[in-house]
This record gives structure tokens, sequence and C-alpha cells, in this order.
């Protein structure tokens, strides 16, 4: 059994089908168009681990998911970004380093990104150790498909997720499940942790994928 298995084996477990409400129906995923977001309306320090399925990002993406204060030429964040070519950085901590790595985010495949302690594992391959000293927990809530940048979303991501998770001290804060309100076909995730649905505050709009059958 390897690193991430040891370490986080809830997050390899919890995925499962069968656990909404019956006027939500699970789908594989959503993908955000035109600056969609969700606000998970969580608040992230470097002690918060995650765990991501993602595909179908496009060239121009930027935060997978993130959030940042900016005091002058202070600033902390929290979160994943695509950059040029097939890299994306982990952007955590106090004037937070490119930490860039190559993956093939761009070939429409699926891929999960994690972060167990200050390891980063792509496809549950180790890919990345960080180095970062505490902070305080950024006073602005974390977003999926953006950046809250002091409180206002910004760099938006065109593409899908297909589960996030959030852990703090082995304990799971969020857990996403994609979906959609039967009776009006809202699109969004619900939280398995807060027992509620949350949906697109942008001015885009989700897509969403097959239905997940039980």
């Amino acid at each position: 059994m390897g690193y991430l298995e040891k370490k986080r084996d809830v997050f390899l477990n919890t995925i499962q089908t069968g656990r909404l409400p019956n006027s939500y129906q699970e789908v594989l995923y959503i993908k955000a168009i035109d600056n969609a977001y969700i606000d998970t309306g969580f608040y992230c320090d470097g002690n918060v681990d995650f765990d991501c399925k993602f595909s179908q990002f496009s060239a121009n993406s930027n935060s997978l998911f993130r959030t940042t204060i900016d005091i002058g030429s202070n600033w902390f964040t929290y979160g994943m970004r695509f950059s040029t070519g097939n890299e994306m950085q982990p952007l955590i901590g106090f004037r937070a380093a490119l930490n860039s790595f190559s993956i093939a985010y761009k070939d429409g495949s699926e891929h999960t990104i994690a972060k167990v302690d200050k390891k980063i594992f792509v496809d549950k391959q180790s890919k990345k150790t960080l180095s970062y000293a505490d902070f305080e927990k950024i006073p602005y809530s974390l977003y999926l498909f953006a950046r809250n940048n002091n409180g206002s979303p910004d760099q938006f991501c065109s593409g899908a997720i297909h589960y996030f998770i959030l852990s703090e001290n082995n304990e799971i804060k969020r857990n996403f499940i994609p979906c959609y309100y039967k009776k009006t076909g809202e699109i969004g995730m619900w939280d398995m942790v807060t027992k509620k649905f949350y949906t697109n505050q942008g001015s885009g709009y989700f897509e969403k994928g097959p239905n997940v059958v039980n």
C-alpha cells in the first residue's frame, strides 16, 4: 500500500453511488462554461488537504480551485491552477512559489490530483513535495472553477470536475458530488458533509455529464 493510501485511505473509499437525496440525480461530472463557479463556503490554511478528479479543461483555463488574500505586496493563497502548455501549479502559502509540473490536462482524459500534508499526487503517483510555512486561514472561502480574489471571482476555468473533497486533521470537511435538482434541472454539487446543494454563483452556466445509475 502506497503513501497516499496509508495517509488518506478515506479519500479513496468515499466515492460511491446512491448517496444523494431522492430529489437529486447524481451525474459523472459538471462542466463550467463562461465564468461559472461554486463557492465552497470553506476557509483554507496549509493544513487543509484536497482530492479532485477533473477532465476536459481548455487551453485558456486558469484556477481549478483557489482563494487568495492580497494586502499590498503581502499575499497568501491556496489552490491549484493551470499554466501554459500542459503545466499545473500548486499555489499554497505566503507569496507562493510557482511549483509547476507537467500533466496532460488538455488531452480530454480524466485525472486526479490530491494534496496529502505537503505532498502532491497526480493520478495517485507522487509528483511534488511543497515547502511553505504555516499560515492562518485565508478569510475568503475557496472557489471551484475560479479564484476567490479578496472576495471577487477571477481566473475562471472551463472544464469538468467529477468530485472534490476537502479534509482537515484527517476529517472530511467537504465532499462534493456533481448532480442536478430533478424538479428544476438546476446543476451543481451536493455536499455530503453539510447536506447542502451548492449552485453556480457566476455569470456562466454548468453542463452536466451522464447520469450515474445506482
